[in-house]
């Protein structure tokens, strides 16, 4: 047994997939999160490749499965504003490429089934972030939002692309952060189309929305734009502002989707990035996930690469 204690910051997929591989090799690694709980909602990914096999590696993969059959797509329909289908895609089809080694699940279903494998044998704090960080050659010194200061053998940053822990350690996300050029956004509402088992896609120059069902009623959105702004930090209400000044030229159900807005419990918005650090460690602090290797989400491959990224951190 090793008995190194390891606090890692974020309770995503990077982090929960890591600290289960931690446990496993005898380590005990802690997990500090900022948000209150486990949340909800999110958007759709395709969770196939790298990251199926170490779900396989880790005995998951029944669970994902009983969350992708609560939200189950079909098919991928390409609309027009009329709302005419003008192309489309049977999921089917990307199973059998796969060998059935594919899913389309939340994000947020994917972190659940994480929690779960871990929550019982790993300490998890909600609501913790880290206000300082200092290391010397033998520990890593940690001072928290409360006031509280902890000593530990490592520090993972597993907190995203905004990576509160690397910009303590390295800098200020100008320093790493390559915009790509676009914006995207998410969230929940309620389902108003009648639509089921559907991702309904719709395109215009620079501009794509999706739409798909998420059951109990509920209807995911999906937003990308191409934008020459680079925005930085902006607040809540401003980012709306921002998505309905990109979209309100735009029609099918669009108006509909942004005019809900405003009762969705878990928007988001944010620029597309790449993060490219020269070294994904200094001293005893390290990165994995989006926090060193954010591919962007246009890529499609985060939540599977993040999972991988942990997965060889923690030694195998």
């Amino acid at each position: 047994m090793n008995n190194k204690k390891i606090l890692i910051s974020g309770g995503g997929i990077a982090g929960l997939t890591l600290a289960y591989w931690l446990e496993k090799y005898g380590f005990e690694p802690v997990i500090i999160e900022h948000a209150s709980g486990m949340r909800d909602g999110g958007y759709m990914i395709d969770f196939w490749g790298v990251g199926y096999i170490v779900a396989e590696r880790m005995g998951i993969v029944s669970e994902l499965e009983k969350e992708q059959e609560q939200y189950k797509i079909n098919e991928i329909k390409f609309i027009n504003e009329k709302d005419k289908q003008v192309g489309g895609l049977k999921v089917s089809k990307l199973r059998e490429l796969t060998d059935q080694r594919y899913m389309n699940l939340l994000r947020s279903g994917l972190e659940r089934v994480l929690y779960e494998k871990v929550k019982d044998k790993v300490e998890i704090r909600f609501g913790t972030t880290i206000k300082e960080i200092r290391q010397d050659e033998n520990v890593v010194h940690v001072t928290f939002a409360s006031g509280i200061s902890e000593a530990y053998d490592l520090l993972i940053g597993a907190d995203g692309l905004r990576s509160n822990t690397r910009r303590l350690v390295l800098g200020p996300d100008s320093n790493y952060e390559r915009f790509m050029g676009y914006y995207t956004a998410a969230y929940t509402i309620d389902n108003f189309t009648g639509n089921d088992q559907l991702f309904l896609s719709y395109t215009a120059p620079d501009h794509q929305i999706g739409i798909y069902d998420v059951g109990h009623h509920k209807l995911a959105s999906f937003f990308i734009y191409k934008s020459n702004d680079f925005f930085g930090h902006i607040s809540e209400d401003e980012k709306k502002q921002k998505l309905r000044d990109a979209y309100k030229q735009l029609k099918w159900y669009v108006p509909d989707v942004l005019e809900r807005m405003d009762t969705a419990p878990d928007f988001y918005f944010d620029a597309v990035s790449q993060i490219e650090l020269p070294e994904w460690h200094k001293n005893r602090v390290a990165f994995v996930g989006d926090a060193c290797q954010a591919v962007s989400l246009i890529s499609g491959q985060g939540s599977s690469l993040a999972m991988t990224g942990a997965y060889i951190l923690a030694g195998d």
